[in-house]
């Protein structure tokens, strides 16, 4: 449910719902990302109980796109998306994974967290639309399935994503997420992707016509699912 969350923040609105002054903002908010040549950005997720207390940490983790590659980087793993493969490395497992590029795959839809608005899921919903200090705020109910409301925060004038509060039915239960908090504290531009590595040969190389891990990732296990 939370990499669902971490990715899928199509806006899910249709052009009936909106005037003509909010669709040409959210139109710019659309142009703003994919137009971009490169995109940096730090996420916050915070989860927060029926009561309001955090559940566990705070998770950060980190999406750059550079051209037509991106790369989502967690504590724990990072996936690669280039035209023609992906790359999945668990640094848990210890575990590699060179995957082909399927239509519709997972990991193909993951490159949208880049592209919040690339494109109209189709949902229906009522929309509250707010203007206040310089934040445009959308709330949706229902907004998906399984949520009572979803409230999207944009800055006004530099056309970003601040924030994405997903509000859950209540439930009693200990430990149950209420509220989930998705937060952009860090969001550049075309400045680049600060030296990241976003091609396959910065942790593989070809052997003989086989792929093999490159330098220090030598001590990962390592898959390759593109024979399969």
């Amino acid at each position: 449910m939370l990499i669902g969350l971490l990715l899928g923040t199509l806006l899910p609105l249709s052009s009936q719902q909106l005037n003509e002054h909010q669709q040409a903002f959210l139109d710019s908010v659309q142009q703003r990302y994919l137009q971009a040549h490169s995109i940096s950005m730090e996420v916050d997720v915070v989860t927060f109980d029926a009561k309001g207390k955090t559940i566990g940490e705070v998770v950060t983790y980190y999406s750059y796109k550079q051209g037509d590659h991106y790369l989502i980087k967690t504590p724990y793993a990072f996936q690669l998306l280039t035209p023609n493969l992906q790359l999945v490395i668990n640094h848990q497992a210890q575990l590699i994974r060179l995957l082909p590029v399927r239509a519709g795959s997972q990991l193909e839809a993951n490159a949208n967290i880049i592209l919040p608005f690339f494109e109209n899921n189709g949902l229906e919903g009522e929309l509250d639309w707010s203007e206040s200090n310089g934040i445009v705020s959308l709330q949706l109910m229902p907004a998906y399935e399984d949520t009572q409301y979803a409230y999207f925060h944009f800055d006004q004038e530099e056309y970003l994503l601040k924030g994405v509060d997903y509000i859950y039915p209540y439930n009693e239960e200990e430990g149950m997420p209420r509220h989930i908090r998705i937060q952009y504290p860090l969001i550049d531009i075309n400045q680049g992707v600060g030296g990241e590595a976003l091609d396959i040969s910065d942790y593989l190389e070809q052997k003989n016509g086989e792929w093999a891990p490159k330098g220090s990732w030598g001590i990962y296990e390592f898959i390759d699912e593109t024979k399969h």
